[in-house]
């Protein structure tokens, strides 16, 4: 969920925008501390003997490191929007520059399914039927590797916003405004 759709959820059914931006946080940093919780449990189980036991929680881990990064940057985002380093802007109004650099930053790994393959992530790739993965994200880039290429900017692979405007036929500013 991003910041953009918590205001948007909160104004259709009547309810104070900071208020819940608010519990919404309070719901993140539950879970934040969750996912936390499990890192070190697994980061433990990488100290024991058993090569098994070693290899499963270094595959939890990841895991969970993957599950974590997004739930930190909405948190921020909800933070900075409660502590007014940012209004929330409605559809219509003009974007600025810091609106695009955190929807470009904003992590891949919420938008699509990702599995971790060594050091790199591997997914299907959305624009085209996928049996098996065949493009990965590297530094919140989608790459396929079948072949594909982003329409807009002669791109060799999607950033978030350019997957959200050629996967769901966004405009640009109604990209980014989502990707708050």
């Amino acid at each position: 969920m991003t910041l953009y759709s918590t205001l948007q959820a909160a104004e259709e059914i009547g309810v104070d925008p900071r208020r819940a931006a608010l519990l919404r946080l309070r719901f993140l940093q539950d879970e934040i501390l969750e996912r936390e919780g499990e890192i070190r449990y697994y980061k433990y189980l990488q100290g024991k003997n058993s090569k098994y036991v070693r290899q499963s929680a270094e595959v939890f881990t990841l895991i969970y490191q993957q599950e974590l990064a997004p739930l930190k940057v909405e948190a921020q985002t909800l933070l900075d929007f409660l502590n007014g380093k940012f209004k929330s802007k409605k559809p219509g109004e003009e974007i600025s520059s810091e609106m695009i650099e955190r929807a470009r930053k904003y992590p891949l790994s919420v938008l699509i399914d990702q599995q971790p393959k060594g050091l790199s992530m591997v997914v299907c790739c959305p624009f085209h039927k996928d049996k098996g993965p065949s493009a990965s994200v590297k530094n919140n880039v989608l790459f396929c590797f079948a072949g594909c290429r982003p329409e807009k900017e002669s791109r060799k692979g999607w950033d978030p916003i350019l997957l959200l405007m050629e996967r769901d036929g966004m405009s640009f500013p109604a990209a980014v405004r989502a990707l708050q």
